[in-house]
C-alpha cells in the first residue's frame, strides 16, 4: 500500500450495476440513497434502469454503457467505482437490501488499511464490499478478464490480500439478498452455464494468482485475457472428455553460462 495512506472523515458511496434487474433496484436504490451517495451502472439494461434512476432518485449518478449485449460485471463496477468520489466504496449487487444504520456502521472505525465484507460470508451477500477507493484502484479494481457469471468478487478480495489489506467484517444482518432463480443470474452471461463459468474464473484466478507471486509483478489485461481463454478452454475439454486437461503456463526465460533454461507453472485440471 502507498505510505501515508489516510482517510480522515469518511464518506461513502455505493456503488451498484444494473442490467436486466430493474425489479430489483427499485426495491434496493431508495434505501442506498437515503444514507450515502450513489452510482449506478446502467450495463445497457434493457429496462433502461437509467432513465428510471434520473426520473427517480435524480441525486443518484448513473454511468451509461451503450451497445453491450451481454454483462461483464467485473467492467460495469470498475466503470461505476471511477465515477465515484467518496474516500470509501461499498460495492453491491442491485439485489441486496441494505439495513437503514449500513453506512453509519461501516464507516464507524473505518480502516483504510482494510477490506470489509459481511461475517458470516455466505449466499448472495458475498459479492458486497466495503473498502478506501484509493485501495480499490490500488489493486486494479475488478479483472475485467473474468467472464460470465462468479469468482470476480473473490479473486478481489485475494488480490487485496496480496497487496497487504487486511480483511475485516461488518455484521451480516445489515444486508438481506433478494430471492431470485438461477436463469436470472446468469440472463445477460456469455458462457456454458453458473457452475461451469464460477470455476473457470475461480481456476484462472488461482493460475493468475500464483504468477503474480513468482514474477512479483502485474499482469497486463491483454496477458490476463490470453491466460482466461486458455483456462476455459482446458476447462472445456476436460468436461467433454471426462479426463484430466494439463496446461503449462511459461513464467520467465533465461540465459545461464550460454545455456537456455524456461520456468513455467504446470496445472493439471479436471471436471
Amino acid at each position: 500500500m502507498p505510505g501515508g495512506f489516510r482517510v480522515a472523515n469518511p464518506a461513502l458511496t455505493f456503488v451498484t450495476t444494473c442490467k436486466g434487474r430493474l425489479h430489483h433496484l427499485r426495491e434496493t436504490l431508495p434505501l442506498m440513497a437515503a444514507q450515502a451517495s450513489c452510482v449506478v451502472v446502467d450495463y445497457s439494461c434493457p429496462d433502461h434502469c437509467g432513465d428510471w434512476v434520473a426520473a427517480n432518485l435524480p441525486d443518484v449518478r448513473v454511468v451509461r454503457v451503450a451497445d453491450e449485449t451481454g454483462f461483464n460485471p467485473s467492467r460495469a463496477r470498475n466503470l461505476g467505482a471511477a465515477a465515484a468520489t467518496s474516500e470509501v466504496l461499498c460495492l453491491i449487487d442491485a439485489d441486496v437490501r441494505v439495513a437503514q444504520a449500513f453506512a453509519a456502521t461501516v464507516l464507524d472505525g473505518f480502516d483504510p488499511r482494510s477490506y470489509y465484507l459481511p461475517e458470516p460470508l455466505a449466499g448472495d451477500i458475498s459479492g458486497t464490499v466495503v473498502c478506501a477507493a484509493r485501495a480499490f484502484e490500488f489493486v486494479d479494481g475488478y479483472d475485467e478478464a473474468c467472464s460470465g457469471w462468479g469468482g470476480e468478487d473473490i479473486d478481489l478480495y485475494d488480490r487485496m490480500e496480496l497487496h497487504q489489506l487486511r480483511r475485516a467484517a461488518f455484521p451480516a444482518t445489515l444486508l438481506a439478498a433478494l430471492p431470485h432463480s438461477d436463469a436470472l443470474r446468469v440472463a445477460h452471461h456469455a458462457g456454458a452455464g453458473k457452475d461451469f463459468s464460477n470455476s473457470v474464473n475461480l481456476l484462472y484466478s488461482h493460475i493468475k494468482l500464483d504468477l503474480m507471486r513468482v514474477a512479483a509483478s502485474r499482469l497486463p489485461l491483454d496477458y490476463r485475457l490470453r491466460l482466461h481463454a486458455q483456462v476455459r478452454d482446458a476447462c472445456a475439454a476436460s468436461r467433454a472428455t471426462s479426463a484430466p486437461v494439463r496446461i503449462e503456463v511459461p513464467v520467465a526465460g533465461v540465459e545461464v553460462n550460454f545455456c537456455s533454461m524456461q520456468t513455467s507453472l504446470a496445472y493439471t485440471i479436471s471436471l
